[in-house]
């Protein structure tokens, strides 16, 4: 395991978006030889040259650029997990935490259940409701170790968890994305997309469990629409499964994003095949608090 600190990596995000030493130590309010320090640091623990230096400042390498990416989302999604617990838990505060997943603000497949936290929380106004969004494979790691007292995700998350509870509250279906100037987009706008139309195509794999469990999920999902993929992709998380969708080089079957995106098209996965889903609300077993219990109480259980 490499030998890097929590510090190196802020350093170097830090280095990264301002391209500048002088600015980076700024913002972090340390001195530019700790600063440069700290980055030689980092590189030596890894063993590659993470910038390049010039009389005219410093660029990203091919290798910076890349661990950038990864690095990125990796700390922001420890920042807000950090700030969640900091904020969120205090034992004097009477709070219900929901953990929802990323498309919970932007997918119309939620509206019913947010309708019944809101009628919810109006009920309840000594209850501080806070919805926290995740991406799909940390929303199944809550479903795993907890974490959350309730947790709001589409079913398929449960495969493989033990000691969950459950209730099915809603529904939600599987869409193909493609960017709109896909050679596709012109067939899915006037819903005339055939399987055969899909073959060999490139395909991003929606990031929900781990690398291997991901991409036997969506092969099996393009074999029950009745074509082979080209390629497989597997994206670090959903927004960068997006980024790439809007590129035009590849499609995704996922859940629907936004409903106001006009470079993604959502092409219905029922339109060639009955495919879709359940959206449940879950709780570790044994571990449901009295104000978690009330709120699973009002949901009515549905069943397709």
């Amino acid at each position: 395991m490499y030998n890097i600190t929590y510090q190196q990596i802020e350093t170097f995000l830090t280095v990264s978006k301002h391209l500048s030493l002088s600015k980076a130590a700024e913002a972090m309010y340390i001195s530019q030889p700790s600063l440069s320090m700290t980055l030689r640091r980092l590189e030596n623990s890894i063993g590659v040259s993470l910038f390049k230096r010039s009389n005219k400042g410093i660029t990203l390498t091919s290798a910076g650029a890349y661990l950038h990416t990864a690095l990125k989302s990796l700390y922001d999604n420890t920042e807000r997990a950090i700030q969640f617990v900091r904020d969120n838990m205090s034992p004097y505060s009477k709070t219900l935490h929901i953990a929802t997943p990323i498309n919970y603000d932007t997918s119309d497949e939620f509206n019913s259940v947010k309708k019944v936290i809101r009628d919810y929380e109006t009920a309840h106004p000594s209850t501080v409701v806070i919805e926290s969004l995740f991406e799909l494979r940390e929303l199944r790691q809550i479903l795993e170790l907890g974490g959350s007292d309730l947790a709001v995700a589409p079913d398929f998350l449960l495969t493989g968890v033990a000691d969950v509870t459950y209730k099915q509250i809603a529904y939600f279906e599987f869409f193909i994305a493609m960017s709109s100037s896909h050679p596709l987009a012109p067939y899915a706008s006037s819903g005339c997309i055939t399987p055969e139309m899909l073959n060999g195509t490139l395909f991003y794999v929606m990031p929900a469990v781990e690398e291997t469990a991901d991409r036997l999920s969506m092969t099996e999902m393009c074999s029950a629409t009745g074509f082979s993929p080209g390629n497989l992709a597997h994206p670090p998380n959903y927004q960068t499964l997006l980024h790439a969708v809007r590129s035009g080089k590849g499609l995704s079957i996922c859940l629907k994003y936004s409903s106001d995106e006009n470079d993604v098209i959502y092409y219905p996965l029922k339109e060639l095949v009955n495919n879709g889903g359940g959206v449940v609300i879950a709780w570790r077993n044994n571990n449901l608090e009295p104000e978690a219990k009330a709120l699973v109480d009002i949901f009515p259980e549905t069943r397709r």
